[in-house]
């Protein structure tokens, strides 16, 4: 125990390069809570930039989402599959399939809805460019 306790204590042993980390950090401390600086941030940013700044986060988001469209559709019906395999009851098994083919014809005419609208909006622009 003695010959630890020498190795730690004496000049330069492990402890000491602590000792001394935890007294610099101390007086680093000391001085930072005798000032405080008020710091002003002013933004001058516009519109386009804060938009130009969004677009990768967003189309990349865009991008994932299309991939993974994709690969649903191509799938065809394994995803409904996979997922009716992994329930044990018949009754859960049966909601599953009817929650997708709810599913199914909601977005059948979410997409028939969007599709009208386009054409109307072909409509008036392919009007108002003829007069």
């Amino acid at each position: 125990m003695q010959q630890i306790k020498s190795k730690l204590s004496s000049s330069g042993g492990a402890l000491e390069a602590i000792k001394d980390a935890t007294v610099a950090v101390e007086e680093i401390v000391a001085e930072t809570d005798q000032e405080t600086v008020s710091v002003e941030i002013v933004s001058n940013t516009g519109v386009a930039a804060t938009l130009f700044s969004m677009a990768p986060g967003f189309l990349s988001r865009i991008m994932f989402s299309l991939i993974l469209l994709f690969f649903l559709v191509a799938s065809g019906d394994m995803f409904l599959t996979k997922t009716v395999q992994s329930f044990d009851r018949f009754a859960d098994k049966r909601r599953a399939v009817d929650v997708f083919h709810s599913i199914e014809e909601r977005l059948g005419y979410y997409l028939g809805g969007i599709t009208f609208i386009n054409l109307g909006l072909w409509g008036a622009v392919a009007i108002a460019m003829a007069i």
